[in-house]
Order: C-alpha cells, then sequence, then structure tokens
C-alpha cells in the first residue's frame, strides 16, 4: 500500500498558485482512473417533518448553519477539495463500525482502522467467485464507496423549517456522496471540470433530481457549472485547512489499522501456541 509516511504526507503540502499545480494536488489529474467534525454537513433532506411537526419538502438540501437547519432548492458551492473514502454503517449502532483513509484517486490503497484495506470491499471479479452467503460476499456488499466534497457554500434563498428566511453566505462545509449521488458528483467533477478547471475555481449549483425505483423514491444531486472565479488567498487558506484536517484525520485510522493489524498476529501467535501446546 506504499508507505505510511507517503499516504500522510499526500495532504501536506503547499497550495500553488498556478491551475497546473493545482489540478495535481487536488487528484484531478489522472481522470482516466474509474477538520471535518466540525464542519457544517451539507445534504439532501429526506425527512417529511421536524419533531415539533413542521412540515418539510423532501428532496431539498439542508445544512446547520450554526444555530439551526435551514433548507432550499439550490445549494451554490465552491468544492475546494474532493476524497474517496470506503465505510461501513452499523444501523443498531447507528455509527460507522469501519472506516478507510481518504485518499486522492480511487486508484490508491486504502488501508482501514480494523487492520484491512477498502473495509473488506472486494473487487468485482472477486464477488463473482463467491456464493450468495458467503460472509466475505455480504459484508463486501455492506462497505459504502464515499465521494466527499470539502468546500464553502451559499443558501441565498434557505428557509428554516418555520419558513423564515435565513439565508447562507460562505459557509464551510463536508458533504458525502454514495450510491446513488456518488457518479453524478464523481462524473461532473472528471468530464465537466476534468482537468482544467480547478476545483477552488468552480462556482457550482446543486439542485437535485426526483427518482423513482419501484416504490422508493429518492433523489440525486444535479451540479451545474455556473461560473469560474478566482483562486483567492482565503480560499487557499481554507483550503490548506481541509488539507491539514484530511491529514490528521488518515494519521489516526492508520494508527488504528497498525494496532489491528498487531491485534491480529497477537491472536495468531496464542492460535499457534494452543494447537503446539
Amino acid at each position: 500500500m506504499g508507505t505510511d509516511l507517503d499516504l500522510i504526507n499526500e495532504f501536506d503540502v503547499n497550495v500553488g498558485d498556478d491551475n497546473a499545480s493545482l489540478i495535481a494536488m487536488l487528484g484531478q489529474d489522472g481522470l482516466a482512473e474509474s477538520k471535518s467534525d466540525a464542519l457544517s454537513s451539507l445534504r439532501i433532506n429526506y425527512d417529511a417533518d421536524t419533531e415539533n411537526g413542521e412540515t418539510l419538502k423532501r428532496g431539498t438540501w439542508k445544512m446547520y448553519n450554526g444555530s439551526e437547519i435551514v433548507y432550499a432548492e439550490s445549494a451554490f458551492i465552491v468544492p475546494m477539495m474532493r476524497t474517496y473514502e470506503y465505510s461501513v454503517f452499523d444501523t443498531e449502532e447507528n455509527t460507522f463500525s469501519c472506516k478507510s483513509v481518504q485518499r486522492k484517486k480511487m486508484s490508491d490503497s486504502f488501508p482501514d482502522k480494523l487492520g484491512t484495506m477498502k473495509c473488506g470491499r472486494l473487487t468485482r471479479a472477486e464477488e463473482e467467485g463467491l456464493s450468495d452467503d458467503d460472509p466475505q460476499l455480504l459484508l463486501s456488499k455492506s462497505v459504502t464507496c464515499n465521494v466527499i466534497l470539502y468546500g464553502k457554500v451559499d443558501m441565498p434563498d434557505a428557509k428554516n423549517a418555520q419558513g423564515k428566511k435565513t439565508p447562507v453566505k460562505d459557509l464551510p462545509f463536508i458533504s458525502y456522496f454514495k450510491r446513488s449521488g456518488f457518479r453524478p458528483i464523481n462524473d461532473f467533477i472528471n468530464q465537466k471540470l476534468g482537468n482544467k478547471i480547478p476545483l477552488p475555481t468552480a462556482y457550482i449549483e446543486l439542485k437535485t433530481k426526483r427518482m423513482a425505483n419501484g416504490g422508493v423514491t429518492y433523489w440525486i444531486p444535479q451540479p451545474e457549472l455556473v461560473k469560474e472565479i478566482p483562486f483567492t488567498l482565503e480560499a487557499k487558506e481554507l483550503l490548506q485547512s481541509f488539507h491539514d484536517g484530511v491529514s490528521a484525520s488518515n494519521q489516526k485510522v492508520l494508527q488504528e489499522h497498525r494496532d489491528s493489524l498487531k491485534l491480529v498476529a497477537t491472536d495468531e501467535d496464542v492460535d499457534l501456541a494452543q494447537r503446539f501446546g
């Protein structure tokens, strides 16, 4: 998987001013490849109402603005950086049972906190070689690949649950796109922005599109480039802070990865001693 130092240093860089170095640093090159706890999460709303009984419109964008959750039909974002991450969510415990490091490209290695890779996600060829009830296959299918965006967001038409207008301006955010939301965002970055428009210079409008599959209704993100904007000193500093946060998070996951490998080795030693004792 390469050295741990290489992986940590991947997000420990100086942000360059020219587009070429910025594109490379953000992982937007090589397009042929098929501090986050404090950030507000931008996501699609699936709630029909609040705990207090206020009616909500499903399929809108929502986020916490620092004092309350607000909603809007559109969100205008400047995505500073994109990363990939594998995870498994435990619905019974309502928490993530496994998370990998975040990387810039899907072709990179993804050590996770359980001492495995990609939280146990297998390739399609590996999955096809297993029976339907094989535990490895079941685990693999429970793993989600996320594309994560870090950036800042404007929601000029945002309203709270009571309908009061509460606009959002230049608010740092994090947003996870998975399953049906993964491809629209990832394809937009790869194909529309490509290796010509660096993420921090793209001002993008996010809408949603209603989809239906049988009796299931869901919404997918609909990104559209509004305009290109300058890469300012303020944006450069925000981008560096995102890189610092991801680097710190990766160091934590790597330490858990090493600790888990040690536990596996210890268990194997105990088992070996019992068999030959």
